[in-house]
């Protein structure tokens, strides 16, 4: 859509959730929400999230849960978080059930309680839900709340990461870099760093500069090292810049 478009689509949206239109409230505190066709306001949006999700609106529903937990458009309350999440999650909202799973994770607004977590989470990954799928399969990896199982832990990101979701890639890089569960293969490892990294997951772009620089599972390339590096770096990764003024100290690359 063009500019002009999504002012348009403001327009006529605006009129609709005025009247009551819980679709089109849902809608409109969204376009407030990323800005489109209207100047970004998280008030705004959080209004409109409000009256959508009083009619019941599961996604609105969601997105209160969201602003409540991180004050975003009002005040940080953990409580009403969870209460507008759980409304969400019960209507089958897989990011909602997601995101109920991290709270009773962390036990943010609730009593902490992992065996809760897993069972939003896993409703959450039953529909495909690659962010749910990932946080199961840290939980089998870290034995939390479950018997620690590795080879669980490495089925669950296999399934993300057939959705191309960064962090599951990411995760399986680690898996086969520390050999966890599985035969440590620095080959395996670059090529699902490399998955993630292309996505512009920072730290799978460090853990594959530092592959090239040893030459662990790739060829030795410094200049390609080095160009992970400065992407990684580039997005704040603290150690790719070390690692960076390292090489060039080390006479390994040349400063332009």
């Amino acid at each position: 859509m063009t500019k002009d478009e999504c002012v348009d689509f403001f327009n006529r949206t605006k009129p609709l959730a005025e009247q009551g239109d819980a679709k089109s409230q849902d809608l409109l505190g969204n376009m407030y929400f990323i800005g489109l066709g209207v100047v970004i306001n998280y008030v705004e949006a959080f209004k409109w999230f409000k009256l959508a999700a009083k009619q019941g609106i599961g996604t609105s529903q969601n997105q209160l849960g969201y602003a409540y937990t991180v004050g975003c458009g009002v005040k940080q309350n953990f409580t009403e978080g969870l209460r507008w999440y759980t409304l969400a999650a019960e209507q089958g909202i897989a990011n909602a059930q997601t995101n109920l799973g991290l709270m009773y994770e962390r036990g943010d607004g609730v009593l902490q309680d992992y065996a809760e977590a897993i069972k939003w989470y896993k409703l959450a990954a039953k529909q495909g839900y690659a962010r749910a799928q990932v946080s199961i399969g840290k939980m089998y990896g870290e034995g939390i709340g479950v018997k620690q199982n590795y080879a669980e832990e490495l089925k669950w990101q296999k399934i993300a990461a057939e959705q191309n979701y960064p962090e599951a890639q990411y995760n399986i890089a680690l898996i086969y870099a520390n050999g966890q569960g599985v035969k440590k293969d620095y080959i395996e490892a670059a090529s699902w760093y490399k998955l993630a990294a292309e996505q512009g997951h920072a730290e799978a772009q460090n853990n594959l500069g530092i592959l090239y620089c040893c030459g662990k599972g790739v060829k030795r390339d410094y200049i390609e090292a080095a160009n992970w590096y400065k992407l990684a770096a580039a997005q704040g990764v603290t150690e790719s810049q070390i690692n960076l003024d390292r090489m060039h100290a080390d006479g390994l690359i040349v400063v332009h």
